[in-house]
């Protein structure tokens, strides 16, 4: 998706509330990376410090307060490739309540634990993100027939499982 938008990663900032998170990428980026742990929420960086935010599966902070930083941080023109799961795929899980806006894991011990997890239409989406001065530029859907693993969670149905956006700055 970078290559077709033209866009180079040979500098680049990875950050992540989580420090055993940031450890496990250190093999996969570029020698180069700075690595900073940070809510993507609120960035310690100056307004206008980037060409691109990157934002893999980005529910537990889809929400006006990160739309707003991510602005904040891009320069004019600048991009936001941002995924999360699908909205129809979440809506097969999820009733209304506390649970539309969570996520259930099962641990390695067995436990169940409940993390937030915003998922939205593509309407609200685009709602959502447009309120920040950004417009959906690019809205893709990757489907169970898409992925080649042989070993698929048994959650993901037949059907749409991730939708990903490119937004822009105007």
């Amino acid at each position: 998706l970078l290559e077709k938008h033209h866009i180079s990663i040979a500098r680049c900032v990875i950050s992540d509330r989580s420090d055993g998170m940031l450890s496990n990428s250190v093999s996969h980026s570029p020698r180069s990376a700075l690595w900073l742990v940070a809510d993507a929420r609120t960035m310690p960086v100056q307004r206008s410090s980037f060409d691109v935010v990157v934002s893999s599966l980005g529910d537990p902070y889809n929400c006006h307060d990160f739309w707003g930083e991510a602005s904040r941080v891009l320069r004019p023109r600048g991009r936001v490739f941002f995924t999360v799961p699908s909205h129809t795929w979440a809506e097969q899980f999820r009733s209304a309540g506390p649970e539309a806006y969570a996520a259930e894991f099962v641990t390695k011990d067995g436990r169940v634990v409940w993390v937030p997890s915003f998922v939205y239409s593509p309407t609200e989406q685009r709602r959502m993100v447009e309120t920040h001065g950004l417009r959906i530029v690019e809205h893709a859907t990757v489907s169970t027939a898409d992925l080649v693993s042989p070993r698929l969670s048994p959650k993901l149905r037949p059907g749409s499982v991730v939708d990903g956006y490119v937004v822009e700055k105007f």
